[in-house]
């Protein structure tokens, strides 16, 4: 997982800022050596920025205000390894894939990788069982009607209409 952990959040995200001289990149820090695996980006068509921060189990939000960036804890999820990939739809809805290690719960359940669906005030909407363990890709649909993720320890891919969840 790279030089990065919860007892030692090393990942940033970063973005471009208009530059001044068209010839020239202009790269941002948005979050600088503070996170604890940052694994999924999202942005949403209000411009917020989210970020899945897969070791601490959560996903924070970005928002640009009148002072500058500003970062909170939009959601954290419980249980599981953590949150690996994310999209948004046009209605404000985040899509959440959860990526869960292979094997059994002690009840002697097979883990699966879940499908979360989160409300633009960070309610939790929905989840969804994925069709295994590992949940890393995530896509919605521009109708916002299906979503798709892919399961790594298959090579599968997984899609569930809205009207299903």
């Amino acid at each position: 997982m790279g030089d990065t952990s919860l007892s030692r959040p090393k990942g940033s995200v970063f973005c471009f800022e208009p530059p001044e001289d068209s010839r020239k990149l202009v790269v941002k820090s948005l979050a600088l050596e503070c996170l604890a695996y940052p694994s999924g980006i999202a942005v949403s068509d209000d411009g917020t920025v989210y970020v899945s921060e897969t070791m601490a189990n959560r996903v924070l939000r970005i928002v640009q205000g009148p002072t500058g960036v500003h970062t909170s804890v939009f959601y954290t999820f419980s249980g599981g390894f953590g949150p690996t990939a994310l999209a948004c739809d046009r209605f404000g809805r985040l899509f959440v894939a959860r990526f869960e290690f292979a094997g059994v719960s002690a009840a002697g359940v097979p883990l699966t990788g879940i499908l979360s669906v989160l409300g633009a005030d960070g309610t939790l909407l929905a989840e969804v069982e994925g069709p295994g363990p590992e949940l890393a890709g995530l896509a919605v649909s521009d109708a916002g009607d299906m979503v798709v993720a892919s399961e790594r320890s298959s090579s599968s891919l997984f899609s569930a209409q809205m009207s299903d969840i």
